[in-house]
């Protein structure tokens, strides 16, 4: 990543935490004290996701961490260091993840949660959208959210495995 890109992911960052930081102002001017906690919990959950991730990157794999400050709606939870071997999986990582928060934000998800390790020479990821009740029948949305996901970053060297309670695990290779 280049310096230009390190000063966006970080104006991207400052911009998310200033707009957090409003919403709890909004709500303290307007006496919703719990909705207050609720957005600065948010808050200080996705900080510390940043902060373990931090420490979880190996050097190599530093742009994942400019990745991660750039989205909004994905939160990389589990990071085991040294997951990427490649800067090709890094990238290919990169590019997975900002697809997935497209798609997101495209389909009125809040949050995904991804977890990641390496298995083989292989990353893979463990995505889980989380979905609302408005789910609608049979889990509609949610299908309809992971055909579009599916679509979005179908490559060489990418392999979706089947779903898993919600969730779904993908593979990078190379």
């Amino acid at each position: 990543m280049n310096e230009l890109e390190c000063l966006g992911a970080l104006r991207a960052h400052r911009h998310e935490v200033m707009n957090a930081l409003q919403v709890v102002k909004g709500y303290l001017q307007l006496k919703r004290v719990d909705q207050a906690e609720r957005a600065l919990d948010r808050l200080s959950d996705r900080l510390a996701d940043f902060a373990r991730l931090q420490g979880a990157v190996a050097p190599e794999e530093a742009d994942i961490l400019w990745c991660a400050i750039t989205l909004g709606r994905v939160r990389i939870q589990r990071w085991t260091t040294g997951v990427c071997r490649t800067v090709a999986q890094v990238r290919a990582v990169c590019a997975l993840l900002r697809a997935v928060e497209s798609c997101a934000a495209a389909g009125g998800i809040d949050e995904v949660r991804v977890s990641a390790g390496a298995e083989g020479g292989d990353v893979w990821l463990r995505i889980a959208p989380v979905m609302g009740a408005d789910d609608g029948p049979e889990g509609q949305r949610s299908r309809d959210w992971w055909h579009t996901v599916q679509q979005e970053t179908a490559r060489p060297g990418v392999r979706w495995e089947p779903a898993e309670g919600g969730a779904r695990v993908v593979r990078v290779t190379g």
